[in-house]
């Protein structure tokens, strides 16, 4: 008898104690395979057997990958952070900490229980400081990226977890933990620029092993829609409307709808119209953008009392607010054109609008008005890969319709009507929290006093002038000077510019002079200072005497050691003597105080290939004289001679926050501290914590505070697969050299409902520390795969509501780890959902007693027997190739033909060892009480080879053929492979078994399937 507690209690043991399991040494990009199941909440009530499909499926693909040779990583975390863990401690009035802690150590035992393989040696969990800390420097990597803001605007409040909610956050206008419905509110938060990476997001995509649907599901999220913005003079108004279109049928525009928030809404409304307009507004107000998506098919809308002019038919058009038009997406105005856009047809419908068709019908239709009561959108509809011709469009008739749009967008461009754009759904992440239990965001921020406010203010909107020294050696057009100078100019920036004398042998003073010269006494507190190379030790300089709004450094000469050196080594003993006077001889000593006291927010950009500036070198040197500078750092750029150069302009035209500053790293990390009542308010908890503040004026100056929300834990769960990787380092969120031999991650298993929350949180995370030169590689998960839900005994979802809860423990104890290990695997396809059935649960388990008793009570063969060993390699092939592939119920109804072969077959000692071998990634603890229990082997089933077929043995010399009478199986009988009928009827004339029952009769017809059976109706 098979006794699985005494088994699973040794086995484990001898792992834990051997190390079997700890991360292998040696590993490179051809030996290492890093396998990563999805990082688990360790939530009050366990792990379930949802959780237990994702490590055991893991759990076998790591076993069997390291038995093909691969060095294999799988490490264990906990998404600790979060809503329940804090809405439980203020239900028990137990800091989360304890229950959080508790709850691991639960979590932590059933996967124990369950044999999965992973160095827990490298455990981590996000509440801990020394995980956290690093959350907290991604935040920073964000905000020196140019990545973070904080802002006031619109955002999803859920008041019964009090806090904020990101947008993936709310499902049907509900919160997704508590299923309170959220309502809006106008907030203060830090958001996160996931918006500037939507391109990359969208390219990546083709380059991963993905399901189509998650891959579909995220480029749908983004939401990317090229088309053109067309502006839209208002009869009797000094103000365009601007509606963004991908369609531009504009020969069939007959209204324009704005969202409830247009800006110029109020402005639109007439006095006829105002209370009805207002009325409607504020109704609509009370709604989420995802309640006012889901609720599109049921239009509602008022007309404002004001009309446009139609560019093409000059026909005034009415334009209407409707709640279905969001002000976050494109300009939050669309044009209506009815007759080829479903939305439109339907609001026309409704308010008797006008319908005007400009591309041929279904049917080859030309009449230019619809009547929507006898026409439906089905008859009118473009349709997608339907060539159909515009109509009614006078220059554009004749057209296809996809040329058709591009020509109309060509004339809009070119009469000044409109701008080409790209639009996306995607909105910024904000990261945020009003809760306690969460990561501290390592921002300060301080009271600013009046004159300051007034600056603040000031610095909301774009500088007023740009002052910019050119390197050595180059001169104002070289480079991206001159292009920088077109773009500022079309945003009416003033922009000084002059040629810098002598640029190939530079006196400093000189250079200071002309720029003195050329700026004059123009009040330079709203300009931003560029420079690049040695041009920004000017800069610099320049900041000593003018008090500036931002100095920008790209590619800065500073006195680091190495710079010196190098310049020694590279140039003549003058040009050398010219360099180091320029930056370190009298004129050019640097009153670093005077520099820090006079800029609003100092900014440097460092490339990661830049031949001349060192950038780890450089890099410290700012941080050690100009603690707060914000460094960014670019991929592969060389020395900034780039002839276009969108991130600076960016970076000139970003607001400068005097109240904001963020902590420096070495300060890393901040402390949740303990003296905080966690009970929600609607104010973050830390607010009210007396340790919270302590040090921090001493530390950064009069007035300066901690930030008191906290971070969104999805924050923490965007980068643990780094932290896997080299859990117990205090200097890097993980080494370069752990991070160039594990990643990518090479097997990444988890649940499809984490497609546009964690999956695309993780991919942005990691294609910002690739652009920062942190990492070679862009995407974080080459292969991914979804596990489907297990379901309870009655189909439903589990759910304590119904009772219908299987607790993994409880399959373990009565049935063993192996035993759940190959039910949850057997069930069905990994991808799909199936019901739970206890029955099935105890067939399996009869068929590990089945592998048990012959192991232990077997006679086996002492010669080689050329059918079982054909039967042995047709298996290995088979379990094999269905591992590979994750067809993990495949392979084990392999396992299950094979003992039912080997139970009536000769089978030798080595053969059923090698069969072991190939079980042992799904039956851990039964296979090595085996192989070293039973057969005596002094090491592991676990680590021995993957065993591997002979394709000349696959040719099968013979195969048994069932033989029935009248569909009854009476015996069975041995033939070559593909012998014909009556080949098999001669053998069955031998089986006295089966003569008894046709009694000599002449059968009346005998039927054969060949390879299979031979049944006789008599």
């Amino acid at each position: 008898m098979y006794n699985h507690k005494e088994v699973e209690a040794k086995w484990r043991k001898y792992w834990a104690d051997n190390k079997q399991y700890a991360t292998p040494e040696g590993v490179t990009k051809d030996n290492k395979y890093y396998i990563l199941p999805q990082l688990p909440y360790p939530s009050g009530s366990g792990l379930h057997v949802g959780h237990a499909e994702i490590y055991i499926a893991c759990d076998i693909y790591s076993r069997f990958q390291r038995q093909q040779g691969k060095k294999v990583l799988q490490v264990m975390g906990w998404d600790a952070f979060g809503l329940p863990a804090e809405n439980y401690a203020i239900k028990t009035n137990i800091h989360p900490r304890i229950n959080t802690d508790t709850a691991i150590d639960n979590f932590r035992e059933q996967i124990k229980s369950l044999g999965v393989s992973v160095d827990w040696d490298r455990e981590v969990g996000s509440h801990n400081p020394d995980y956290y800390k690093w959350t907290q420097w991604f935040f920073l990597l964000m905000y020196e990226q140019g990545l973070a803001y904080r802002k006031k605007q619109t955002v999803n409040w859920c008041d019964s977890c009090k806090t904020v909610l990101a947008n993936e956050q709310v499902i049907d206008g509900h919160c997704e933990r508590c299923d309170s419905e959220i309502e809006l509110r106008e907030m203060e938060q830090w958001y996160l620029k996931i918006t500037d990476y939507a391109d990359k997001l969208i390219e990546g995509l083709d380059r991963v092993d993905w399901p189509e649907e998650s891959i579909k599901r995220q480029r749908d999220w983004i939401g990317r829609s090229t088309g053109i913005d067309i502006d839209y003079e208002v009869v009797g108004k000094d103000f365009k409307v601007t509606c963004f279109t991908t369609t531009p049928v504009n020969f069939g525009a007959t209204f324009i709808v704005v969202a409830p928030e247009y800006e110029y809404v109020d402005q639109l409304i007439t006095d006829d119209n105002r209370e009805i307009v207002e009325k409607y507004i504020e109704e609509a107000k009370a709604k989420t953008d995802l309640e006012r998506q889901v609720d599109e098919k049921q239009k509602t809308g008022v007309f404002t009392g004001s009309y446009a002019i139609n560019h093409l038919t000059g026909e005034q058009i009415p334009i209407w607010v409707a709640d279905f038009v969001l002000a976050s997406f494109g300009t939050g105005a669309v044009q209506g054109c009815p007759a080829h856009d479903e939305r439109d047809f339907e609001f026309a419908k409704k308010f008797d609008l006008p319908i005007y068709r400009v591309v041929e019908g279904k049917d080859g239709e030309t009449d230019k008005v619809i009547n929507p009561d006898t026409e439906t959108f089905d008859q009118v509809k473009i349709g997608k890969g339907i060539k159909r011709k515009m109509i009614n469009s006078e220059m554009f008739n004749g057209l296809p319709f996809d040329e058709g749009m591009k020509a109309t967008m060509d004339y809009f461009e070119e009469k000044g009507w409109g701008k080409r754009v790209v639009n996306y759904k995607l909105r910024d992440w904000s990261v945020s929290r009003q809760r306690f239990w969460g990561a501290p965001i390592p921002m300060l921020h301080k009271p600013l006093s009046e004159e300051e406010k007034a600056l603040n203010e000031l610095y909301n909107n774009n500088p007023y002038t740009v002052i910019s020294f050119h390197a050595w050696g180059s001169s104002p057009t070289s480079r991206y000077h001159g292009w920088l100078g077109e773009q500022l100019a079309a945003e009416g920036i003033e922009y000084f510019n002059p040629e810098l004398p002598n640029a190939e042998n530079p006196l400093l003073s000189e250079w200071l002079d002309t720029m003195a010269s050329e700026v004059g006494d123009k009040e330079t507190k709203n300009s931003v200072v560029i420079g690049r190379s040695l041009g920004c030790w000017s800069a610099l300089k320049f900041a000593e005497n003018h008090k500036v709004r931002k100095l920008i450094l790209a590619a800065p000469t500073v006195p680091t050691p190495s710079r010196f050196s190098s310049w020694q080594e590279a140039a003549e003993e003058k040009t050398y003597e010219m360099l180091v006077n320029f930056i370190g001889g009298d004129a050019g000593n640097l009153d670093i105080e005077k520099v820090k006291e006079n800029v609003g927010e100092l900014v440097v950009f460092l490339s990661t290939d830049d031949p001349y500036v060192e950038l780890e070198e450089t890099e410290k040197w700012f941080r050690t004289e100009f603690p707060y500078a914000r460094i960014a750092r670019y991929r592969e750029v060389g020395h900034f001679d780039l002839d276009e150069f969108p991130g600076i302009l960016e970076e000139i035209k970003q607001p400068v926050a005097l109240d904001l500053k963020p902590l420096q790293v070495g300060d890393l990390p901040v402390i949740l501290p303990d003296d905080v009542d966690f009970k929600p308010t609607g104010q973050s908890p830390l607010t009210y914590s007396d340790k919270f503040q302590d040090g921090i004026e001493k530390r950064y100056g009069e007035g300066w505070k901690r930030e008191v929300d906290t971070l969104d834990t999805f924050m923490c769960s965007s980068w643990y697969f780094f932290r896997y990787l080299d859990p117990h380092n205090d200097e890097a969120f993980a080494s370069k050299e752990a991070l160039e031999n594990w990643m990518p991650v090479d097997f990444y298993l988890g649940g499809p409902e984490h497609v546009t929350g964690h999956l695309l949180y993780s991919r942005f995370f990691t294609k910002v520390l690739y652009d920062a030169g942190y990492i070679s590689f862009d995407e974080p998960f080459l292969v991914h795969r979804h596990q489907g839900i297990i379901l309870g005994p009655d189909n439903r979802k589990m759910s304590k509501r119904w009772g219908n809860v299987i607790n993994p423990t409880d399959v373990v104890n009565n049935y063993g780890a192996d035993t759940i290990r190959m039910y949850e695997m057997f069930m069905g396809p990994l991808e799909q959902s199936k019901a739970w059935s206890e029955a099935s649960v105890q067939g399996v388990r009869r068929f590990i007693d089945r592998i048990y008793k012959f192991s232990t009570t077997n006679e086996f063969a002492n010669q080689l027997d050329s059918a079982t060993e054909a039967e042995l390699h047709k298996t290995i092939k088979k379990v094999t190739a269905d591992t590979i592939n994750l067809k993990f119920n495949t392979a084990i109804s392999e396992f299950m033909k094979f003992i039912n072969y080997a139970e009536k077959a000769q089978v030798t000692k080595e053969q059923w060892e090698t069969f072991l071998v190939l079980m042992a990634p799904y039956a851990p603890f039964l296979t090595e009480e085996l192989w070293q229990g039973s057969f005596g082997h002094s090491d592991s089933i676990h680590m021995q080879e993957w065993p591997k077929h002979d394709d000349s043995l696959l040719t099968q010399q013979s195969v048994t053929i069932a033989v029935q009478v009248n569909g009854k199986l009476r015996d069975t009988v041995e033939v070559e492979f593909d012998s014909d009928q009556e080949a098999v009827e001669s053998a069955v004339k031998d089986s006295e078994k089966v003569q008894k029952y046709l009694e000599n009769a002449e059968p009346k017809k005998v039927i054969y399937v060949k390879n299979k059976i031979i049944n006789y109706i008599i």
